[in-house]
């Protein structure tokens, strides 16, 4: 269950009351965007990502661009309460992880983007009920939602798509949700 509040929509929200916000955790999307999302005791919350601009060469790092997108998911999360985080064996998912874990203090776990059944699983038994970050691929992030929510509804994203930040709610009774929102600046 995701509770999304704009000060600038003029929309009173009456489903959330000031202590219904001390229980709940938040992220601040933008200036005037706050996202509210379950504690640990009712839903897993899984924060994915694909890395951020890459350069071209074979096992690329981050461009400059991409290094300020991995600061800014920093940013936006610094306000969660991670318990793992996780990347593939690769410069550009683990440089686009490493701010966000530092800053929680905590070390990049790699998971295995070639067998994200089992990886999917793994993850999910062994932080259930916990936050956690994801950084993968364009192939790799969309299809690691899929095998959490048990479908195919998320297609690859496209090679210039660098922005997009998934939020899965995994309750421990009911229906995963995804929430697919925005950050960073756009990619020329």
């Amino acid at each position: 269950m995701f509770l999304a509040n704009s000060c600038n929509s003029g929309k009173d929200t009456d489903a959330l009351n000031d202590s219904d916000a001390v229980q709940m955790e938040k992220i601040i999307i933008e200036n005037s965007d706050t996202l509210f999302f379950p504690p640990d005791e009712l839903a897993t919350t899984f924060f994915l990502v694909r890395h951020a601009e890459k350069r071209g060469e074979k096992n690329p790092s981050l461009t400059k661009q991409g290094f300020e997108r991995a600061d800014i998911l920093a940013e936006i999360l610094s306000t969660v309460d991670l318990h793992a985080v996780y990347s593939t064996d690769y410069n550009r998912t683990q440089q686009t992880a490493e701010p966000t874990a530092v800053n929680q203090g905590l070390t990049t776990q790699i998971y295995n983007g070639k067998d994200l059944e089992s990886s999917a699983k793994s993850i999910l038994e062994k932080h259930k009920m916990e936050k956690v970050l994801i950084v993968g691929h364009s192939n790799t992030t969309p299809d690691f939602i899929n095998q959490l929510i048990g479908s195919n509804e998320y297609e690859h994203l496209s090679e210039s798509q660098f922005d997009n930040l998934f939020i899965v709610t995994i309750p421990e009774n009911g229906t995963p949700e995804v929430v697919n929102l925005k950050y960073g600046k756009a990619t020329p």
